[in-house]
C-alpha cells in the first residue's frame, strides 16, 4: 500500500463536552379536552341550530322545513359513500363490509388498514443512548455538524420520554428536603431518605442499577421544579473516586442551578479513569466510563493530586506497562491531574475543575506503553496562541498499530478495527511525528511527512497562522531522489517521482521529489482522474478536476524536457495541448506574514497546441507571430532546484465563439489587469500586464536584457521576481521593463522599480494600502521625485513603525 494521492486534511478540532442532554421540565402530550375542560377554545362557539355531521363533512339544519324530501323528524337516515369499506355510517352502523380480523378501520379515509402495534419503548431504569443517526453531531459535506434531533431522539427512545445516558429517567417530586447528605439541617437539594413517599422507586435494575433519588437541577427561587430520578444515595460532594462509597464514583452533576461534583452510581462494569470507552454502539462494543466521562482521551475523572490519575505504576525503577525509567507512578501514568480545566471549553469558561487528562506529548514514545498513543488535539485559541496540544489518548483494545490497515470509511460496510492514532485516506494507521525516526516499526518506506494547517481567526476566510503537523505516511520503493519519473528507476516494482513534503532542521516546511512505487489503475499523464473517473494518478497529482467532473494527470518535473513531448490529449478536455514545466504554489509554508517559506511543486502544465509551439525563446525573447516569450518560473519545494524557461506562447484571447483573437496592446500602452475584457485592445502583445497606479489599472511591460530593449515611454530593465523563496539565491527571477513610478500596488520592496519601496500609505486593518514610493533618508531626498516632499517612516496594518522610509505619495 503506497501513499495517499491527497495530503489528509483536519476538519475537526477536538472539542471538549460534557454530554449531558439540555435539562428542562418534561412535557405533557397533547390529550383531548374533556367538557369540563375550563381552558376549551372559547372562540369556537356552538350553534344549536345545526347539527354536525362529522361523517360527511357538511352540516343538517334540522330547523329546515322547505327540503323537498320529507323530514321525519325521528327517522336516522344512514350516510356512506361508494368506496368505503368501514366506519360509521352515522346512524349506529357501519359503512361497507367492516374490516377484517387484525385489521382497523381509519375513520378519516374509511379504509381498513393493519392495526398498528404499540411498541413497548424501554421503562425508567432501562438502557437508553446513541444509536443509528441518534448521535451529537451528524456528518455534512460541510463536515460534523451539530444534530438538530439531539437530545430528542435519545430521549424519546424512553416510555418516560427522558433519557439521561446511558439509562432512562424520569421527571420526580421531591417531598422532603430538610438535611444534607451528612444529616446536617438545610436542603442539598436531594430527596432525604427518610421521606414518607419515594418517587423515585421502582427502577429497573438497568446499566446504572436500580438505586434512584429525586434531585433537584433547578434552584428553589425559580419558581417551577425541574427534578429528575438520578442514580445514587448520598451524593455527597467529593473531589475524586477515593471521596466515594462502593460501586459510587466521583462524577458532575448539575443539582440546584450549579454543576458540582458528587458521589453518584457508576455503571456496571465500567472502564476506569484512563482506559478506552465507547458509547457508540455504531463503532463498537460500548464500555462506559466508570464516571461517565467518556472523551477523547478515554475515560476522564476528577482528582485532587496525579495520584487520582495514574494508569501504570513503578515498580523497580521501572514502568510496569511502559517500561521506561521512573521514579513514582506519576511518571509513568499516561494521564495528570490538570488543575482548573475549562470543562466545557469556550461555551462556559467560568465553570473550571480539576480533571484526568491525556499527558501532552509529540509522538507515541511520550505515552505509557502500547495501550496509549499521541492524539491529534487543538488547544482551542483562535488566536496568535493557536497550536497543538497533542495528548496521551487510550486505543481500543483491537486498534491497529501504525503501518497496518485501519478503519478509512465507516460507510462501506467493510470493517476495519479503528487506528491507534490518525487513519490516512488510503486506510493506513499513522501516527504524529517530528522526524522519520518516530515512524520507525510502522512496515518498510514510511516517512515523516510535513503538513500545514491554517487558522481562520476572524472568519474572514483567509488564513491567519499556519501551524505544522507531521504524520507517518507509507512510501514504498527506493525513495531516492527525483525530479522527474525517468529519475526512478522502475524496478523490480514500477516507480514514480512523488512528491514528499518534509521539516527541515530548523523545522521549517520543504519539499522534494522521490521515487515511489505505483499501483495497478494508477493514471499516466493525460489520463482522466479525480471526480467520478474513479482514477488516481501516479503522480498524486490531477489537475482541472472539480466536482464530479474529472481532471488529468500530470507528473513532477524539472524543466520542459521532462513532459511528454510533441500535441497531448488531456482526459475529457477537448483539443491537443502541449505541455511545458510550471511552479505551481503547493504551501505557504509556516510564516504566514512572509512569501519567502513558500513551498512549490513543479508540474507539466499544458497550452494550446494550436497557438503555443513552447520553442525556446531565451537567445533573443524572440517568437513568431501572435506568439510571446514569457518567461516560466520552475521551482521545487522551498530550497530545492530553481529556474527560469523562456518558451513562445500564445498571446490572445479567445472571442465569443472560441476562435483565437491576437492581443494588439503594445509595450507601454495600458492594458486590463483584471482580465475581464473580450477585446484584442485590452490584451499585451508580450502577454506581460502588471499593475499601474490607481486601482484595476495596468500597463504592458515586456522581457529585456537592458534598457533599450523598453520601448514604451517611461520604461526600464528591471529585475523581475517570478518565484520569492528562502534567501535570494533561491529567488527565480528575470529582468522585465517597468514603470518606476509612485503609486503602483505592491507587497514587498521587490515588487518595485529601482530604488521604490513598497510601503503603507493608507491606514490600519483593512485601510492599509500599500503602493510604491522612493525611497528616501532625509527630505531633502525627495526633491525631483514624483513622491511626497517629505520623508516619512512607514506604519504598518498594525501602525507599528517599519523603519522604511519614503518619500510618501498621495494615492487615488
Amino acid at each position: 500500500m503506497r501513499k495517499p494521492t491527497t495530503v489528509l486534511m483536519l476538519t475537526g478540532l477536538l472539542a471538549l463536552g460534557t454530554g449531558l442532554a439540555a435539562c428542562g421540565s418534561s412535557g405533557g402530550g397533547g390529550g383531548s379536552k374533556g367538557g369540563d375542560d375550563t381552558g376549551d377554545d372559547t372562540s369556537a362557539t356552538t350553534d344549536t341550530g345545526d347539527t354536525t355531521d362529522t361523517t360527511g363533512g357538511e352540516t343538517t339544519d334540522t330547523t329546515d322545513t322547505t327540503d323537498d324530501t320529507t323530514d321525519t323528524g325521528d327517522t336516522c337516515v344512514p350516510f356512506c359513500q361508494p368506496g368505503w369499506e368501514c366506519g360509521p355510517d352515522g346512524c349506529s352502523g357501519t359503512c361497507g363490509a367492516g374490516c377484517a380480523a387484525g385489521d382497523e378501520c381509519n375513520n378519516a379515509t374509511h379504509v381498513c388498514q393493519e392495526k398498528e402495534v404499540p411498541v413497548d419503548l424501554p421503562k425508567y431504569g432501562a438502557a437508553c443512548g446513541r444509536k443509528g443517526d441518534c448521535q451529537p453531531f451528524v456528518n455534512t459535506p460541510d463536515g460534523f455538524q451539530d444534530n438538530p434531533n439531539w437530545p430528542a431522539c435519545m430521549n424519546a427512545q424512553c416510555a418516560s420520554g427522558q433519557c439521561f445516558e446511558p439509562s432512562c429517567t424520569k421527571s420526580c417530586t421531591i417531598t422532603k428536603d430538610q438535611v444534607d447528605h451528612s444529616g446536617t439541617a438545610g436542603p442539598d437539594g436531594i430527596d432525604d431518605p427518610d421521606a414518607a413517599f419515594d418517587d423515585c422507586a421502582g427502577a429497573v435494575d438497568g446499566p446504572m442499577g436500580a438505586n434512584y433519588k429525586c434531585v433537584a437541577f433547578a434552584p428553589p427561587d425559580q419558581g417551577q421544579p425541574v427534578n429528575f430520578c438520578s442514580p445514587g444515595t448520598t451524593f455527597a460532594p467529593c473531589v475524586s473516586n477515593t471521596d466515594c462509597p462502593a460501586a459510587e464514583t466521583c462524577q458532575l452533576l448539575y443539582v440546584l442551578g450549579e454543576y458540582s461534583t458528587r458521589c453518584a452510581a457508576a455503571p456496571k462494569a465500567p472502564a476506569k479513569i484512563g482506559e478506552f470507552c465507547n458509547r457508540n454502539p455504531e463503532e463498537g462494543d460500548v464500555k462506559y466510563c466508570e464516571t461517565t466521562l467518556c472523551f477523547g482521551p478515554g475515560c476522564l475523572g476528577f482528582c485532587g493530586d496525579d495520584n487520582d490519575c495514574l494508569t501504570d505504576t513503578c515498580s523497580g525503577g521501572k514502568c510496569a506497562k511502559g517500561g521506561g525509567d521512573c521514579a513514582n507512578d506519576a511518571e509513568c501514568s499516561a494521564m495528570y491531574c490538570y488543575k482548573q480545566f475549562e470543562i466545557f471549553g469556550t461555551s462556559n469558561p467560568d465553570i473550571k475543575m480539576d480533571i484526568c487528562w491525556g499527558n501532552q506529548c509529540s509522538g507515541n514514545t511520550d505515552c505509557a506503553g502500547d495501550d496509549y498513543f499521541c492524539r491529534i488535539n487543538f488547544n482551542g485559541e483562535f488566536n496568535e496562541n493557536a497550536d497543538w496540544e497533542h495528548l496521551c489518548a487510550a486505543a481500543a483494545p483491537n486498534a491497529a498499530k501504525l503501518g497496518e490497515e485501519c478503519e478509512d470509511d465507516a460507510t462501506d460496510n467493510i470493517p476495519k478495527p479503528p487506528c491507534a492514532g490518525p487513519c490516512l485516506n488510503n486506510g493506513t494507521c499513522s501516527a504524529i511525528c517530528d522526524s522519520t525516526a518516530d515512524c520507525a516499526g510502522g512496515g518498510t518506506g514510511m516517512l515523516c511527512s510535513a503538513n500545514a494547517s491554517g487558522v481562520d481567526f476572524n472568519n474572514d476566510e483567509i488564513d491567519d497562522k499556519y501551524i505544522p503537523l507531521g504524520l507517518c505516511v507509507d512510501y514504498p520503493g527506493t525513495q531516492s531522489d527525483c525530479s522527474a519519473d525517468g529519475d526512478c528507476a522502475g524496478s523490480p516494482t514500477p516507480e514514480a517521482c512523488d512528491f514528499y513534503s518534509y521539516f527541515q532542521a530548523d523545522g521549517a516546511l520543504d519539499a522534494k521529489g522521490i521515487c515511489a512505487e505505483t499501483e495497478p489503475g494508477e493514471g499516466d499523464v493525460g489520463d482522466a482522474c479525480g471526480g467520478n473517473s474513479g482514477v488516481n494518478c501516479k503522480s498524486g497529482f490531477c489537475l482541472g478536476s472539480q466536482g464530479d467532473q474529472p481532471g488529468f494527470c500530470t507528473a513532477l518535473c524539472g524543466s520542459k524536457s521532462d513532459c511528454p513531448a510533441g500535441p497531448q490529449t488531456l482526459g475529457q478536455f477537448g483539443g491537443t495541448y502541449n505541455m511545458f514545466c510550471f511552479g505551481y504554489l503547493y504551501s505557504f509554508g509556516f510564516d504566514v506574514d512572509s512569501n519567502e517559506d513558500t513551498v512549490y511543486v513543479p508540474l507539466c502544465r499544458p497550452a494550446s497546441a494550436e497557438t503555443s509551439p513552447l520553442t525556446d525563446c531565451s537567445a533573443d525573447f524572440k517568437c513568431g507571430a501572435n506568439e510571446a516569450c514569457q518567461a516560466i518560473g520552475v521551482a521545487a519545494g522551498a530550497t530545492g532546484p530553481a529556474k527560469a524557461e523562456f518558451l513562445c506562447l500564445g498571446a490572445g484571447i479567445p472571442d465569443a465563439q472560441g476562435a483565437f483573437q491576437p492581443s494588439t496592446a503594445k509595450m507601454g500602452d495600458s492594458c486590463d489587469i483584471t482580465f475581464e475584457s473580450n477585446s484584442p485592445g485590452d490584451f499585451c502583445e508580450t502577454n506581460y500586464c502588471l499593475p499601474d497606479a490607481g486601482d484595476d489599472k495596468g500597463y504592458c511591460g515586456g522581457l529585456c536584457k537592458e534598457d533599450s530593449d523598453c520601448t514604451g515611454a517611461g520604461l526600464v530593465c528591471d529585475d523581475f521576481i517570478l518565484i520569492d523563496r528562502i534567501g535570494t539565491d533561491n529567488d527565480v527571477a528575470t529582468k522585465v521593463c517597468r514603470k518606476e513610478a509612485s503609486c503602483i500596488p505592491c507587497q514587498v520592496d521587490t515588487d518595485c522599480t529601482g530604488t521604490n519601496v513598497c510601503v503603507n500609505v493608507g491606514s490600519v486593518g483593512l485601510l492599509a494600502d500599500r503602493r510604491c514610493a522612493p525611497a528616501c533618508t532625509v527630505d531633502a531626498d525627495c526633491n525631483g521625485t514624483d513622491g511626497g516632499s517629505t520623508c516619512t517612516e512607514s506604519i504598518d496594518g498594525e501602525g507599528k513603525p517599519e523603519a522604511k522610509f519614503s518619500c510618501e505619495p498621495t494615492c487615488n
